[in-house]
């Protein structure tokens, strides 16, 4: 999962949806980094992050990888520290 502090929404990779069978809740039209538009299936899930458990709607896309956004970043304090390389999470 990448860590998007611009993503309203957290996105799941589709495949986990399917293997999950989860069911469509909705669709999105959504707006990328570079202004195009893409609709995107929503899907009600539980997803466990750092111990803790939330429950909510996200997005699926057809990708390997999924996307942390700011609907599940606002739960946590990050610390980034760039020129060591490391990155902390807390509650």
């Amino acid at each position: 999962m990448l860590l998007d502090s611009g993503a309203d929404m957290s996105v799941l990779p589709l495949f986990v949806t399917k293997r999950l069978n989860l069911q469509v809740t909705k669709q999105y039209q959504i707006c990328d980094f570079n202004g195009n538009t893409h609709v995107l299936s929503a899907f009600h899930a539980a997803i466990q992050l750092e111990g803790r458990k939330y429950i909510g709607v996200y997005l699926a896309q057809d990708d390997m990888s999924g996307i942390v956004g700011r609907d599940l970043l606002n739960e946590f304090r990050l610390i980034l520290d760039g020129p060591k390389l490391v990155w902390e999470i807390s509650h």
